[in-house]
């Protein structure tokens, strides 16, 4: 969980529009594919009047083409993944043809060619990572679910466009800070849109695990991620055996 310099001050606005109920609290999601964005819509939309453009829209996005908002009248928010993990999910939330028509195409005209082959699909990340469309709706025409989640999140110039992250990993602890933050007490948060699939770090190899790195670096050092994977007993057992006598 990141919390930007900029929310002390923002808190007040918050409180003085909780106070005087004139204005209901105004927020901003930046919902980055496959990171529990669509229950984290549901689990808040009824309490706060919550803005989520595209629903993938980029955060330079939003405050570049929509003035009507900006991030310092809104409190703006969003949520990360391990990018090892997200792409396991997105490659098998697109194999399974996702929510929508056009994620049954991506699958149909990007996927299927790896007949079902996780590793197939990373060794071939150069030719779908900038993938355009041009019926996008987003002015980049990348499709969302492969960016890299730093361009939701940060400006050209570096510049955190948003006052809280929260880690996937750690969902339920950020998702209470956030609704601490904003006040409320009755929200709850309920799994939708999961893809369901083995723990992420059985589908990598040394060479596809690099490629992911490589082509997610930013992520990684940004978010402080690494790529984990628990011990086997044998493995644990002979470290905790090692330990006792350091």
């Amino acid at each position: 969980m990141v919390i930007s310099s900029k929310l002390h001050w923002k808190m007040s606005k918050i409180i003085q529009m909780e106070a005087t109920q004139a204005i209901p609290t105004r927020v901003i999601f930046i919902h980055i594919p496959k990171c529990a964005g669509v229950a984290m819509f549901f689990a808040l939309e009824k309490w706060v009047d919550l803005v989520r453009l595209g629903p993938h829209s980029k955060a330079v996005d939003i405050f570049d083409l929509h003035k009507q908002y900006n991030n310092t009248e809104y409190f703006v928010f969003t949520f990360v993944r391990n990018p090892w993990d997200r792409l396991v999910s997105t490659f098998f939330y697109f194999m399974r043809a996702g929510r929508a028509p056009i994620d049954q195409r991506r699958r149909d005209t990007i996927l299927k060619k790896y007949n079902g082959s996780f590793k197939e699909f990373v060794l071939d990340i150069e030719n779908w990572i900038n993938i355009k469309e041009d019926d996008s709706i987003y002015p980049d025409k990348y499709i969302p679910h492969f960016r890299p989640q730093y361009e939701y999140i940060y400006d050209k110039d570096g510049n955190c466009l948003v006052d809280f992250i929260g880690k996937v990993e750690t969902l339920d602890k950020d998702f209470e800070k956030l609704c601490e933050i904003l006040s409320l007490n009755n929200a709850s948060l309920k799994r939708k849109n999961k893809t369901s699939h083995k723990k992420y770090f059985k589908y990598y190899d040394n060479e596809t695990r690099d490629i992911v790195a490589h082509y997610y670096e930013k992520d990684i050092e940004l978010f402080n991620y690494q790529f984990s994977q628990p011990q086997s007993g044998l493995s644990q057992l002979f470290s905790n055996m090692i330990s006792r006598f350091l």
